[in-house]
């Protein structure tokens, strides 16, 4: 009986490991979808889209941000891929630091993130 026991507690301990998520909900790859109230939605992805702009989050702190590499935000956009940092913050914030146009400006601001799960997270942002 205590194998029994000892046996399903160890088979529950590792059920309870695996599926608690270890990425804080936001490391991998995030598309824009749409803006909602205020907020970014973005949903999980393999890879940038082309044509969107996204972030990819990576557990060493390095992050990729794909957006307007122009000067003008009308149509057609031009989109670039930017290196930066990032880091938690308090309450839900992100701190970021982005190269952007080859270190010409550094970007610092904090993203709000409002929610995560591994599809979609929804984010504001404070420049």
């Amino acid at each position: 009986m205590k194998n029994v026991v000892f046996s399903s507690i160890l088979a529950l301990s590792l059920c309870a490991l695996s599926c608690t998520k270890t990425n804080d909900g936001i490391l991998g790859t995030w598309v824009l979808d749409r803006y909602e109230n205020d907020a970014g939605v973005y949903f999980a992805s393999k890879e940038f889209d082309e044509n969107k702009s996204g972030y990819i989050f990576r557990a060493d702190g390095t992050l990729t941000v794909r957006q307007n590499a122009g000067d003008c935000g009308t149509p057609p956009i031009t989109y670039g891929n930017f290196s930066g940092t990032w880091q938690k913050g308090q309450n839900d914030t992100i701190l970021i630091e982005l190269e952007y146009w080859g270190a010409i400006n550094i970007n610092r601001y904090k993203m709000f993130i409002l929610s995560s799960d591994n599809e979609q997270m929804r984010a504001t942002f404070v420049y």
